[in-house]
């Protein structure tokens, strides 16, 4: 399967590469999809309207892989419908999932804010429909609707320092299993 671009474009022959098998399509009003993520839940109906054309839908077919450990981070993800699997590989392990996130997740939000490298897999455990925003596209937001990109902004935060905290928990735990081994 081709890759659409937001042009409809076919993508270029070539190698498989990450995203190859994944759909896309644009210039269709989700804002009453994306007050029913939990992230912008707190966001006013004029602000999901001017976040929806910012929105491209995806859909990624299971197995395939939304971005790859390493790839460049251009986009953050909202997950509408399925399963994706956030997951490592490790020397002599192989693949440790990290997380499955369904309905509602978000993934991939610290390349809106670094555009850094992907520091993990993320692949589908089943078909799944995902919205992305482009960091691109939001750092035009941050230029044109300051409000509202705060409100992104913070809702990002909330979920970062959620998963800070529940990383802190875990890193606990393991100290106090530790003291027993």
């Amino acid at each position: 399967m081709l890759a659409r671009g937001l042009a409809g474009h076919a993508a270029p022959p070539g190698p498989p590469r990450p995203g190859a098998g994944l759909c896309y399509s644009s210039s269709v009003d989700y804002s009453s999809r994306l007050a029913e993520i939990p992230l912008f839940a707190e966001m006013s109906p004029r602000e999901l309207e001017a976040l929806a054309p910012l929105i491209r839908r995806q859909h990624v077919p299971a197995g395939s892989r939304v971005f790859s450990e390493g790839d460049p981070g251009d986009a953050m993800y909202l997950i509408d419908k399925g399963r994706i699997r956030i997951s490592k590989v490790l020397s002599g392990v192989g693949e440790e999932a990290l997380a499955i996130l369904g309905p509602g997740g978000v993934f991939g939000e610290m390349a809106v804010l670094d555009g850094g490298q992907r520091s993990a897999d993320a692949i589908a455990q089943e078909d799944a429909e995902l919205f992305a925003l482009e960091r691109e596209r939001f750092l035009g937001l941050l230029k044109d609707d300051k409000d509202l990109a705060f409100h992104v902004l913070s809702a990002i935060v909330r979920t970062l320092v959620g998963r800070l905290r529940a990383m802190n928990d875990k890193v606990l735990a393991f100290y106090v299993l530790a003291q027993f081994c």
